[in-house]
């Protein structure tokens, strides 16, 4: 019981160690952040590789609103249906498997920045990815947004 109690206090101590450190190590990451911020694009529009507003009215086809950038293909089309949505249309999937398959337009390297947003009103409480990229070549390394 003694070692317990001793890996305990061992433990304790560096929780301690790592919270009085922690307000050297936020002034150090403030300092390099503005040394070098994010470059923030001019519009919105810059940078943007895919928006797929899922307001098609009938289709197998995810349009894609950015100007040269390639159109989604709904898989599994016979469990998924366009619908009315909260605003506008939307793509109602029954969780069957169907979802929309957007190819290699978003195509990130491990290190990259960015971000994805996404609006979505699931029935269940089953795991789902919303967003998903897997590279199959490589044992199907990759990620998952849940």
């Amino acid at each position: 019981m003694n070692s317990v109690t001793d890996d305990l206090k061992r433990i304790e101590q560096q929780v301690a160690a790592a919270e009085k450190a922690r307000p050297n190590r936020q002034q150090l990451w403030e300092a390099d952040f503005r040394k070098s911020p994010p470059v923030t694009p001019a519009t919105l529009e810059e940078g943007l590789v895919a928006h797929y507003p899922l307001d098609g009215p009938s289709g197998n086809a995810a349009t894609n609103a950015v100007a040269g950038g390639g159109d989604g293909t709904l898989i599994g089309a016979e469990s998924a249906t366009w619908t009315d949505g909260f605003v506008g249309r939307g793509l109602s999937l029954d969780g069957a498997g169907g979802h929309v398959d957007c190819g290699q337009v978003f195509d990130p390297d491990k290190g990259d920045n960015f971000s994805v947003g996404c609006w979505v009103r699931t029935a269940n409480e089953e795991w789902q990815a919303l967003v998903g990229k897997m590279d199959e070549s490589r044992g199907h390394r990759g990620f998952d947004v849940v």
